[in-house]
């Protein structure tokens, strides 16, 4: 019996040894395969760490030894980090301290460009106190020569500019009368000197190249029209020349054949070859501006507008001021001198074809709304004589961003039914109008367009007596995407 219980009790025993052996084995496959993912996973991990610590080292001059960069893979990781770790601050702070510097030197230019500014106002506003006191100290009064009596007042720095035949210098007498409207043009150009200067608080804008020039020009001939002596440009000036000049105040006329042919008229015996010397003449003493645009009709045709000089002298010898010139209406209302004047040549094509009873060519009074604060301004707007409905064209020489290509077309569709677009020249229209076009219509997709028209021809097609002969490419987008007619393919 006794040793029936003792096997009954080591049977027992050997029966739980063998179930704790097994939960034993099972705990510890079950623990070698999680350490056998964590070991991935830590593996992932460490190679990702020295990637970025390889990374951060290699922009690290001191780390990019010869040879010694191979000492990275042979580096414990956590050596590896803190050398990384002190190399990204290092970088953080040179990067600081280069921006810093920036900003310094930023802040000191815009100090000295503000201080150049309030010296120019200054200046032309007579008052030289700040001009004076940055003079050098003037030496004891018996080693001072003798001053003319015409340089009393006059800043050192203009003194000497003048002395050395620079600038010719203006010395206006207590007495002496102000021409008419002159403190009004110093006024508006201290005025453009305020709208485009830069402060710390101010929102930079940045003009575009052309705009910039044009401010910057109109500054520096403000400035020299006012530092020199009329009498020599008077005494320089013959009947021929003062006749250019009374046309062009008067009457606001800017291109060259049209001044010429006013000028024939107004002029008893003048000749052609005279009135062209008169202008040349006018525009080398710098009284005139000259541009010269290339339009599709009248190629290489001649601008002229009174510059700071001619006005003064406009006004000194008829006493009244100028009026607006053709050419500064066209700039205003068309931002260039060469897109402007293409309309003007397209605005004379459509009336002398006498289907349209008016044609309207400056039209931001006659901008139409179009929703979203925003507003359609043609480039021309044509009102037929059957007077039934208005067209609107749009004269596009391919320069126009897709963008803003795509805006003008949506506008221009909340308008009319028919998009009518002018191209100086086929060569325009089939490799950059057309694209554009194309461009639109995919982005907005037939089904949003399909109540209208595109018609695309250049103003040599526009002279053409026939309608069905006008448009080279025509587009109904009730019918698909692609035009209906295509001239162009003919060629």
């Amino acid at each position: 019996m006794a040793s029936d219980t003792q096997y009954k009790t080591l049977l027992s025993k050997y029966n739980v040894a063998v179930a704790r052996c097994r939960d034993l084995e099972e705990q510890n496959f079950s623990s070698t395969r999680h350490w056998k993912a964590e070991e991935e996973r830590f593996k992932v991990i460490d190679d990702a760490a020295r990637k970025l610590c390889e990374s951060i080292l290699a922009k690290d001059r001191s780390e990019m030894v010869l040879g010694e960069q191979n000492l990275w893979y042979s580096t414990p990781t956590d050596t590896l980090l803190q050398r990384a770790t002190k190399s990204y601050r290092q970088y953080n702070q040179e990067t600081t301290n280069i921006l810093n510097k920036i900003q310094a030197e930023s802040e000191r230019r815009r100090s000295k460009i503000e201080s150049l500014e309030d010296q120019i106002r200054q200046f032309m506003a007579g008052n030289l106190t700040e001009f004076e006191a940055v003079q050098e100290p003037a030496p004891p009064e018996s080693e001072q020569p003798q001053k003319s009596p015409e340089y009393l007042g006059t800043p050192k720095a203009v003194k000497n500019a003048a002395d050395s035949g620079k600038i010719e210098l203006i010395i206006e007498e207590k007495g002496d009368v102000e021409v008419d409207g002159e403190m009004k043009d110093i006024a508006e150009m201290i005025g453009i000197s305020e709208q485009t200067k830069l402060t710390v608080s101010a929102v930079p804008i940045r003009d575009s190249a052309a705009k910039a020039k044009r401010i910057t020009d109109k500054k520096e001939d403000a400035i020299m029209a006012h530092m020199v002596d009329l009498k020599d440009f008077e005494t320089r000036c013959d009947d021929n020349m003062w006749l250019i000049l009374e046309i062009i105040g008067k009457e606001g006329l800017s291109k060259y054949p049209d001044i010429k042919n006013r000028a024939l008229e107004y002029g008893v015996g003048v000749k052609k070859t005279q009135l062209h010397y008169a202008t040349n003449q006018l525009y080398r003493m710098k009284a005139l501006t000259q541009e010269i645009l290339n339009l599709p009709l009248t190629p290489k045709i001649m601008i002229y507008n009174l510059s700071d000089i001619g006005i003064r002298l406009f006004r000194k010898k008829f006493g009244i001021a100028p009026m607006e010139s053709e050419a500064e209406r066209v700039r205003k209302e068309h931002d260039n001198l060469n897109h402007g004047y293409g309309i003007l040549d397209l605005e004379k094509i459509l009336i002398e074809s006498k289907r349209y009873k008016e044609v309207f060519v400056f039209n931001r009074s006659r901008a139409k709304s179009v929703g979203g604060g925003l507003q359609y301004v043609a480039d021309i707007i044509g009102m037929p004589v059957t007077g039934k409905y208005t067209e609107y064209f749009e004269y596009e020489r391919g320069f126009t961003k897709q963008p803003d290509f795509n805006a003008k077309c949506n506008k221009m569709a909340q308008v009319t039914r028919f998009l009518n677009f002018i191209a100086p020249n086929k060569e325009t229209l089939i490799k950059r109008l057309r694209p554009q076009i194309d461009e639109w219509i995919a982005t907005r997709g037939q089904e949003s367009l399909r109540t209208l028209k595109v018609r695309v021809t250049t103003p040599q097609e526009l002279r053409s007596p026939s309608n069905d002969d006008v448009w080279l490419i025509t587009y109904d987008l009730s019918k698909g995407t692609t035009p209906i007619k295509d001239l162009t393919k003919k060629e």
